[in-house]
């Protein structure tokens, strides 16, 4: 039996988000199409589940930009440095979790085992991470939190957007509903980047975990070793 091309990911990673600001959209324009409509029919539901997978491939590229990218890369410090100490993430009070590095003792096994990447963490990791994933088991957790910290990302960024249409709104057309909705939309945007926060955090921990305790790579022969005798 052939494997569906679709994943976990793409329900909850690109679906969700998707239909979050689509119903947004309906709801501030009044369009009628899923808000309002009594029983949408199935045609109809099979279209707006597409419009909604399209949709959330959309975000996912703002998403990663918007929260990977200038948020963690730039504001908090990316999970490969806060996790071996080599930079101090800031807004640790706002993030106690996220800025918690790993225990010394972990750091220097897992600097020692790759000492010529020691002074560049990014390399450290992707170095790490290739490791890691020759694991089954260790792979197959990375892909589980690789797929929960996606979907936290895309569903905070899409509750923004959600937030900034109804405030929008707010100030076209007063509704008192719109308000509060919107104020929703950005409480649970904030709880969700802690989620992504905390998924982001899982991943790069297990990534230099596994990486330290997997056997080290075998020491190839001295070349006068490696010929084959006569």
């Amino acid at each position: 039996m052939d494997r569906s091309p679709f994943s976990a990911y793409d329900l909850f990673g690109y679906l969700a988000s998707g239909f979050l600001v689509i119903l947004a959209v309906d709801f501030v324009a009044r369009a009628g199409w899923l808000v309002s409509s009594p029983s949408p029919s199935v045609v109809a539901m099979a279209f707006w589940t597409g419009v909604a997978y399209v949709v959330g491939q959309i975000l996912a590229t703002p998403s990663a930009w918007l929260l990977e990218s200038v948020f963690v890369g730039r504001v908090l410090g990316k999970p490969e440095s806060t996790l071996i100490g080599a930079r101090r993430a800031r807004a640790a009070l706002l993030f106690p979790g996220y800025a918690k590095p790993l225990p010394a003792a972990l750091r220097r096994r897992i600097t020692e085992r790759a000492a010529d990447l020691a002074q560049d963490p990014e390399a450290l990791f992707l170095h790490a991470a290739a490791r890691a994933r020759s694991d089954p088991s260790a792979a197959s957790r990375l892909g589980t939190f690789l797929n929960l910290y996606g979907f936290c990302r895309n569903v905070t960024f899409a509750l923004l957007v959600c937030a900034g249409l109804l405030l929008g709104a707010r100030f076209v057309v007063p509704q008192p509903p719109t308000r509060w909705l919107a104020l929703a939309a950005l409480v649970a945007a904030v709880g969700m980047l802690y989620r992504y926060l905390k998924f982001l955090r899982l991943h790069g921990v297990e990534v230099l975990v596994a990486f330290e305790a997997a056997p080290p790579s075998p020491t190839p022969a001295p070349p006068d070793q490696q010929r084959a005798t006569p």
